[in-house]
């Protein structure tokens, strides 16, 4: 985004995660982009990610779940913390039901594809589900390996609550998750 916005007349390589359309998946892709007359022009490769070789795909949710959020993971090592909430607060960043949100370390949510809960506290309302479960609470115990929580939360494709199963892991202090809808 804001680096491919700096873009000069002497151009420069941006990498992000991008939609393959021929794949139909997030991947990374790398572009030379050129600003000229006020434009941005750019052209690019998408790289695939040892990690995402294996055919792991969206009938497989949990598996699926899990690559997403080691993508998300490559992602913030690689771009810094700051970039990563950027990109995971944009819509390129959503890959069907699959989002990622992030957690800061005073739990209070950065990131996600609903921009109205942002700033929100997950051991407040947020990690409360419509049957009285304080999901949030259990969220707060993932570790770097990783931790799943099943709930019931908004699925924002239907508007309609809708058991969720996230796969969180906490990384720099902070949690970075994602889930699907069932």
């Amino acid at each position: 985004g804001d680096l491919m916005l700096s873009a000069t007349e002497e151009g420069l390589w941006v990498d992000y995660f991008f939609l393959n359309p021929v794949t139909g998946n997030q991947e990374l892709k790398h572009s030379w982009v050129v600003r000229h007359d006020g434009l941005l022009f750019g052209s690019g490769w998408y790289q695939v990610l040892p990690a995402l070789a294996t055919a792991v795909t969206k009938a497989q949710p949990a598996e699926y779940t899990v690559a997403f959020v080691d993508r998300a993971l490559r992602y913030y090592k690689a771009y810094g913390r700051e970039e990563a909430v950027a990109y995971y607060n944009t819509s390129a960043s959503v890959d069907g039901a699959w989002y990622v949100y992030i957690f800061d370390e005073n739990d209070l949510l950065i990131a996600h594809a609903n921009p109205d809960l942002l700033g929100m506290d997950l051991k407040e309302e947020l990690g409360l589900d419509s049957t009285g479960y304080h999901f949030g609470t259990d969220m707060l115990q993932a570790t770097e390996e990783g931790l799943w929580v099943h709930y019931v939360f908004v699925n924002p494709a239907t508007g309609e609550e809708e058991t969720k199963h996230s796969w969180t892991v906490r990384h720099d202090g902070l949690l970075i998750g994602s889930g699907w809808y069932e």
